[in-house]
């Protein structure tokens, strides 16, 4: 049986939406802490897949776990493929670009949003709105427009294979609808309504839903 742990983390959406549609059995844990026989200094801020003797930790090793394992259904293009180009090139694009400018931003919000005195409270404010709204909206701009043009080309990212490369992109693209305008990004709107037409969305959004209900009230038991 495969054991997810930290659905909490940034990367279980991605997971979950994997082993949705890899049709695996799995069950999600919501204990916050591990197996004794699991020693991982770092494994608070990461997802962990356990499965029989192997522990395996981070959405990168985890995904490339489970498709080495159990894809028959082709989520990773075929090595020798130019769509496999397409798929390493979008994978690296994703993880080391987009993924950090969206944690940026996330961490402005919640800087934003934190108590602090209130001499200091306008100035935070209006330092953390500008730089949430101009370089990084900006920088952004720049990258929607690029996933736009890709868009108009293909169905999906990998040359019409649907892949995780997918799972990836509306993943990141799901956390900034301010900024997707139907007018300038009609074929990102059409990639995220497919995206959610598939069974995997709809039970991977409740499985989540679900999870972080049971953490929460958990959490206020212990308080």
């Amino acid at each position: 049986m495969i054991t997810l742990y930290h659905i909490n983390t940034v990367n279980a959406y991605k997971i979950i939406y994997l082993l949705e549609e890899l049709q695996l059995t799995y069950h999600i844990s919501n204990e916050q802490t591990l197996p004794e026989t699991v020693n991982i200094p770092y494994y608070q801020t990461q997802a962990i897949l356990i499965e029989h003797q192997h522990t395996i930790v981070g959405f990168l090793a985890i995904a490339d776990y489970l498709l080495n394992q159990y894809d028959r259904k082709g989520l990773r293009p075929p090595i020798t493929s130019t769509a496999y180009l397409t798929y390493q090139q979008w994978n690296s694009y994703i993880e080391t670009v987009l993924q950090p400018l969206l944690l940026q931003y996330e961490a402005g919000k919640k800087l934003a949003n934190a108590r602090v005195p209130f001499f200091a409270r306008s100035i935070i404010k209006k330092t953390v709105s500008s730089t949430l709204q101009h370089p990084i909206e900006t920088e952004f701009e720049q990258h929607l427009n690029y996933i736009e043009q890709h868009l108009s080309q293909y169905r999906w990212v990998c040359d019409n294979y649907f892949s995780l490369i997918d799972i990836q992109l509306s993943e990141v693209l799901d956390t900034v609808p301010q900024w997707i305008q139907e007018e300038k990004h009609p074929n990102i709107i059409h990639f995220l309504n497919s995206m959610k037409e598939r069974p995997a969305y709809s039970t991977t959004k409740d499985k989540l839903s679900f999870s972080t209900h049971i953490n929460n009230e958990e959490t206020t038991e212990q308080t």
